[in-house]
């Protein structure tokens, strides 16, 4: 399809970081633009760990274009949101939550928990200019997986419904309301 092939042409132009093992374990991307890194417990042996917020960090002094990360799950949501605001544009990552809207909400709480001292309504503000969409994967009882919604994130946390659905259900309800 024609957004295939436009993403291919992306990616072809790009530089990207993948980050994590959950990523690297599903996303087998073939380009010579592509690094990967990758997360490490600490070793009996003494080899140190190597968390997610230090490799996010590792990832943005190599300037990439876009970053693919796999589970966020702790305080690098911080840096995550830091760098989808200051022009990271295009990047994705996954969260466990039951719907779009308790991923945004789950969200919420990752970064509260990292910066407590960020008011509500700065944390709501970083969110909503980070985040273009949400789209919640459902498995279905045959081990597929498949859309079950997308919901787009309004820049305005303070509108009436700031996170419009796209899709329900596999259904087409809505269209995107306009560009960022």
């Amino acid at each position: 399809s024609a957004l295939t092939r436009r993403g291919r042409e992306q990616i072809a132009r790009r530089r990207h970081h993948v980050d994590d093992d959950a990523a690297l374990r599903e996303l087998r991307i073939a380009h010579p633009h592509v690094l990967r890194l990758e997360c490490r417990a600490e070793s009996p042996d003494g080899a140190h760990e190597i968390a997610l917020d230090q490799l996010l960090r590792a990832a943005l002094r190599m300037r990439p274009d876009r970053l693919v990360v796999g589970e966020i799950r702790g305080a690098e949501v911080l840096t995550l949101v830091q760098a989808l605001n200051t022009g990271h544009r295009g990047s994705m990552a996954t969260i466990h939550a039951n719907s779009a809207v308790d991923a945004m909400a789950r969200l919420r709480t990752l970064v509260m928990q990292a910066a407590p001292s960020w008011p509500p309504q700065a944390v709501d503000d970083a969110l909503h200019r980070a985040i273009d969409a949400v789209i919640h994967v459902h498995r279905c009882n045959d081990g597929r997986r498949r859309v079950q919604q997308v919901r787009q994130v309004l820049d305005d946390a303070q509108a009436y419904d700031p996170m419009p659905v796209i899709i329900d259900d596999g259904t087409v309800v809505a269209t995107w309301h306009g560009e960022r």
